[in-house]
């Protein structure tokens, strides 16, 4: 985010995760390509549900962002 903090979220939102059409990055914007719905990068995590991205937990070590397996587990049915 503008902000300097890291995020993460899966490709895909509660609502419209069955189009398979995910997300775009405009900006500090996130995008959902199906309906169009517009959310601040830097609420990414903050809020959830709706049409916001699915958030991930992740931890910055260094230069590496790490993601949890079975976090990344837990968003198999979003696809």
């Amino acid at each position: 985010g503008a902000d300097g903090v890291v995020r993460a979220a899966l490709d895909a939102c509660d609502v419209c995760y069955e189009s398979h059409l995910g997300f775009r990055q405009e900006g500090d914007a996130m995008v959902c390509n199906a309906c169009g719905n517009r959310f601040p990068v830097t609420r990414i995590n903050v809020e959830q549900g709706g049409c916001n991205p699915v958030g991930l937990k992740a931890v910055v070590r260094g230069d590496q962002v790490i993601i949890g397996l079975a976090d990344l587990e837990a968003g198999t049915k979003y696809f």
